[in-house]
């Protein structure tokens, strides 16, 4: 039982680094199993892709392993390991992105310089509109610190404290990045309605 519960919890791994996952302790891989889908969702959101998205968690547990064991004989709670988990994903993800996290929350604090007064983006439809399509694009081209954060507090539904805790950021501090980078999302995906359609109107069809 223990070794069918570690092939589902570390799918894509073989040879020897199946092998280590399946010689972990069962309780991190409980742990692990019962947080995967939190995982994979955020890798996901940041990344775009499944493939390096199920790469990335791999990579995220593989090297936690260890790192675990001493969170556990520290003042860690057993309530903290998914946002330990999920602290470790935004570490490994910056890391193989080559990206020094000190620059990454500087950077995902700064607001957009409004275009326009009282500019708005079109709401993103749910029927997979225009909208919707400027939004996901708009998604792409966020910064990493802004797809992290947002990743962890309007995906997962995180409260800033928590993904604070996370990111080993002050709760100010991510609330600040949270609102900047709405701002920018919000400011490409009108940019790409703007592009796209070439008339810049929202689902209500009143220019803005």
């Amino acid at each position: 039982a223990e070794t069918r519960g570690a092939a589902r919890a570390f799918p894509g791994v073989a040879g020897d680094d199946h092998r280590r996952c399946r010689a972990m302790p069962l309780a991190y891989e409980e742990w692990v199993s019962r947080y995967l889908d939190d995982l994979y969702a955020a890798a996901a959101c940041w990344v775009g892709d499944e493939a390096r998205a199920a790469d990335l968690v791999v990579e995220a547990v593989r090297s936690g392993f260890r790192a675990f064991r001493a969170f556990r004989r520290g003042e860690g709670r057993e309530g903290d390991v998914r946002l330990w988990l999920l602290g470790r994903l935004a570490r490994v993800y910056l890391a193989r992105a080559g990206l020094p996290p000190d620059a990454v929350w500087a950077d995902a604090e700064i607001r957009p310089r409004p275009t326009r007064p009282g500019a708005t983006p079109p709401p993103a439809s749910p029927d997979g509109g225009e909208a919707a399509r400027a939004v996901a694009a708009a998604w792409v081209r966020l910064d990493a610190g802004g797809r992290i954060v947002l990743g962890l507090v309007n995906v997962l539904g995180l409260r800033y404290a928590q993904a604070a805790a996370c990111l080993g950021l002050p709760p100010e501090r991510v609330r600040r990045i949270a609102a900047a980078a709405r701002e920018r999302l919000a400011a490409s995906a009108w940019a790409e309605m703007r592009r796209t359609t070439g008339n810049g109107r929202g689902t209500s069809g009143a220019v803005r």
